[in-house]
């Protein structure tokens, strides 16, 4: 399979463009949900207000150690959370619902160990409904 260079290139743009739209629109939401002010992220983070600015405007990508540090200043300490929201297909509905949940848990007080628990606690449930009701299918399977 021939790709051209041009062809890389602009899906490589695109990309970027979807990319860097949602790492905005994350940590624009992260940081309303904080009720936390640009200038207070900026103090937290040491990350400028420019590229905060930039980054929420989608209008410049910024190095993942910006990434990173944003994140913790608004007490987000697992970079899953932030990539999947943010890195995945729009059809990865599962994985961006299960970091959906991980931040509201987060935010709402719960530890990573509480976090994981009602993580296990719904995978058990799913599974639960649709495994077989009686032992003996459950070996036919």
């Amino acid at each position: 399979m021939d790709i051209s260079k041009d062809t890389i290139t602009n899906t490589a743009n695109e990309l970027e463009a979807k990319i860097l739209k949602r790492l905005g629109n994350f940590f624009y939401n992260a940081r309303a949900d904080k009720n936390m002010s640009v200038r207070a992220l900026n103090t937290l983070s040491g990350v400028s207000v420019a590229v905060i600015s930039d980054l929420e405007n989608a209008k410049g990508m910024p190095r993942i150690e910006t990434i990173i540090r944003l994140a913790l200043a608004l007490g987000i300490n697992d970079m899953n959370e932030v990539f999947s929201m943010t890195l995945l297909d729009d059809n990865k509905t599962a994985v961006t619902d299960e970091a959906i949940l991980r931040q509201y848990l987060s935010q709402t007080g719960f530890n990573n160990s509480e976090i994981r628990q009602i993580q296990y606690y719904i995978n058990y449930v799913k599974y639960m409904q649709n495994a077989p009701s009686s032992p003996y299918e459950r070996i036919k399977k």
